[in-house]
């Protein structure tokens, strides 16, 4: 998947609990069994709020790594799924390392693997048959789906300054009414206008036409020696 603009944020906020959750539960002591049960209501505080920490998160992963027994399939499954709502950021890759033995052939993260995958290589058309056809796996965040559809828009409106509005369907798995409702409600600062059959992108720098300045310099000696020959 092609890297968001700096221009264009797709950043997730940090938790409101962040400073609490980093120097008490992320200090001293982190890998002790007692730690688990917090950073797993941190973890659905992230989820209630829309907000994300990797750090916290992958800290859990590792602790069901020590605490095989305290795996929780649904907790590592939203850990991924919020992983990709950071891309362009690699952390869905990192945290894939780190998963729990037992979860590495679970059928549902394999799911969320092979969706991630076609996310990242822009097989959109995959992307949505995938989470059409095991659409029960991506339900443990609300509004995830539109969250995605911001970031493959993202990518987009960094390629595009128009494109048709048949592409954007395709990027997107949406159409009709559901199409132009979404771009018109859910994407301030990336889409200037929807047109009948087209998708005008908002300015930013990666869609901007751009010209290299040179700069020539030449010193004294070396314009003496043109001038020399010049003359001869």
């Amino acid at each position: 998947m092609a890297n968001a603009s700096p221009g264009i944020s797709t950043g997730l906020s940090r938790p409101s609990s962040y400073n609490s959750v980093h120097s008490n539960v992320l200090g001293d002591g982190l890998y002790t069994q007692e730690k688990v049960k917090h950073l797993e209501e941190y973890l659905q505080l992230q989820v209630k709020e829309g907000s994300y920490d990797f750090e916290a998160n992958k800290s859990l992963l590792k602790l069901y790594l020590l605490y095989p027994p305290l795996a929780n399939n649904e907790n590592v499954e939203t850990i991924l799924l919020k992983a990709l709502l950071n891309l362009p950021a690699t952390d869905f890759t990192l945290l894939l390392y780190i998963l729990p033995e037992k979860l590495q052939t679970d059928e549902n993260v394999l799911t969320i693997k092979d969706a991630a995958e076609a996310l990242e290589t822009a097989r959109y058309a995959d992307f949505w048959s995938i989470l059409n056809s095991r659409a029960a796996v991506f339900l443990a965040i609300p509004e995830w789906k539109d969250d995605i559809r911001k970031i493959i828009l993202t990518v987009h409106a960094a390629t595009y300054k128009a494109v048709d509005k048949a592409h954007v369907s395709d990027g997107v798995g949406l159409s009709g009414d559901e199409l132009d409702s979404f771009l018109t409600a859910n994407t301030p600062g990336l889409v200037a206008k929807v047109e009948v059959d087209r998708v005008i992108f908002a300015p930013n720098k990666e869609n901007q036409p751009w010209v290299r300045k040179y700069k020539e310099k030449v010193d004294l000696q070396n314009m003496l020696g043109i001038l020399n020959r010049l003359a001869a």
